[in-house]
């Protein structure tokens, strides 16, 4: 068996590498070869932006307050879409799809008296307001995506 010359990974000094090893080894010893994978085991990718980032404590998945802060709002946005969607029925009015929560959309009957505040997805995030949101969810209809298009292509 030959012995085959190669260069370490990490201190980048030259080695023989084992013939049992089959081309695979890359360092020239243990010590190396911990401290070149130490980094990958310090950091976590971040839940919310997915940046890699060293943990302040054991159980955190986030990189920063702002970060969770996100990770709750979309939370809380889903957990609220969810009730209102719920509350109208479950499934488009015409054609009865529910498989998908981001293709179920609310349609004004009447477009003129529809609150401005609780326009879109701002609607869902704000917290604490849900006696207005249903005043505004009795004035809208609970349509999929492809329905909601075909009515307002028809209001044209």
């Amino acid at each position: 068996m030959k012995w085959k010359k190669k260069r370490c990974k990490t201190c980048h000094k030259w080695f023989e590498e084992n013939p049992l090893c089959r081309g695979v080894q890359k360092f020239c010893c243990r010590k190396c070869l911990k401290d070149f994978y130490k980094p990958c085991y310090k950091q976590r990718r971040c839940k919310s932006c997915g940046h890699w980032f060293k943990p302040k404590q054991k159980n955190s998945k986030v990189c920063s307050k702002s970060c969770s802060h996100l990770i709750e709002d979309r939370n809380f946005w889903r957990t609220r879409k969810i009730k209102c969607v719920e509350y109208k029925g479950g499934k488009c009015l015409k054609c009865g799809y529910d498989k998908c929560l981001a293709a179920l959309e609310f349609h004004h009957r009447k477009p003129k008296y529809k609150n401005k505040l609780l326009e879109g997805n701002r609607a869902f995030s704000i917290k604490g307001k849900w006696n207005e949101l249903k005043k505004e969810l009795n004035k809208c209809d609970l349509l999929c995506a492809n329905c909601h298009r075909e009515v307002h292509a028809r209001e044209k």
